[in-house]
């Protein structure tokens, strides 16, 4: 029996919509049309962001707060970056909305951790950048 490739990007796709259905009124219906209506560079935009955010959460595992990503503050967070994602192919805004976002996962006390205005307010910022 032959083994399939695991196509790293179509799973980050998947985990993506997956994590929009969650987090989105309306979601599961939403991501039908994600995958009818986004084309290949939105995709690769989203996989960047989704790369971004491993990395960084992968070089700050001891700084990270796993459950602040069941909080209501970051699905906003979150949200706004998606938008971001798909307006943009900019490697430079791709990777400022996934360093603000992982900065909202810092715990509390680390030195370089936002609050949640501050995260919003640059990340807003990040999004009217041309």
């Amino acid at each position: 029996m032959s083994e399939k490739k695991i196509n790293k990007k179509e799973v980050a796709w998947e985990l993506c919509k997956a994590t929009f259905s969650q987090l989105v009124p309306g979601g599961p219906y939403l991501t039908g049309l994600m995958d009818y209506a986004l084309n290949t560079h939105t995709k690769e935009a989203f996989e960047s962001l989704l790369d971004q955010m491993k990395k960084q959460i992968d070089d700050l595992k001891d700084k990270v707060e796993v459950e602040s990503l069941n909080k209501d503050e970051f699905s906003e967070l979150f949200k706004s970056c998606i938008l971001i994602t798909a307006r943009t192919h900019q490697e430079k805004k791709i990777k400022a909305a996934s360093a603000l976002l992982v900065n909202f996962l810092l715990k509390d006390g680390e030195p370089e951790k936002l609050n949640y205005t501050e995260v919003d307010h640059f990340i807003r910022c990040v999004e009217k950048l041309s």
